[in-house]
């Protein structure tokens, strides 16, 4: 699977710790269950910034997230997405 393969990467090619893999995988796998609902059919490569924001939304709008966390979950979440798409491609 592409996000099992990203996170190996992180962890053996980046040294990331096992809090930051942990926290990327999440991401992804919601990110990747949120692409499933949605009906989207575009691979991961060639998902654009109103995709990712689209995700952001609804998890604002299902109260996933709080107010004070927002800018945190913006700038994360979107790096998620980004880096593996890039670094898998």
């Amino acid at each position: 699977m592409l996000i099992e393969k990203f996170i190996e990467y992180l962890r053996v090619e980046k040294n990331y710790s096992i809090h930051t893999t942990t926290a990327y995988k999440t991401d992804l796998n919601n990110f990747n269950d949120f692409l499933i609902q949605s009906g989207t059919k575009t691979k991961i490569e060639n998902i654009d910034y109103k995709v990712i924001r689209s995700w952001i939304v609804k998890m604002v709008n299902d109260n996933i997230s709080n107010p004070f966390s927002l800018a945190s979950i913006n700038k994360s979440n979107i790096a998620s997405v980004n880096i593996s798409s890039k670094s898998l491609s």
